[in-house]
């Protein structure tokens, strides 16, 4: 995951993370979630 898929929830939460109402907490719990997303992708596929 890149930084700008990160950056990216800030400008377009939409765009970035699905998020429809962004408000601050939905915006960090989507960032959280992707964050979340990669490290278990990365896990199954380097197990």
């Amino acid at each position: 995951m890149t930084f700008n898929e990160i950056n990216i929830m800030e400008f377009a939460p939409f765009v970035a993370g699905g998020v429809a109402d962004p408000t601050p907490q939905n915006k960090a719990q989507a960032a959280h979630n992707q964050f979340v997303a990669s490290a278990k992708a990365l896990w199954f596929c380097l197990r």
